[in-house]
């Protein structure tokens, strides 16, 4: 499955609602990657990287 269809999956499991979802999505700088947001993120085919960090916090590794 393509990265950018795996993505919106995983967002909207941690967030109170798909809103919520896309406004992190589109907006919230993220730490480790030079304030790129994770849309800017899978715009620059770096969406594994993205998933990878979203796991990572999920293990409380950026907690």
């Amino acid at each position: 499955m393509p990265e950018e269809s795996r993505i919106p999956d995983e967002l909207v499991r941690r967030f109170v609602s798909p809103r919520a979802a896309q406004k992190w999505y589109e907006s919230e700088p993220l730490p480790g990657f030079a304030g790129a947001t994770a849309k800017q993120l899978v715009d620059r085919a770096r969406g594994d990287e993205l998933l990878d960090y979203i796991k990572a916090v999920d293990a409380g590794v950026f907690s």
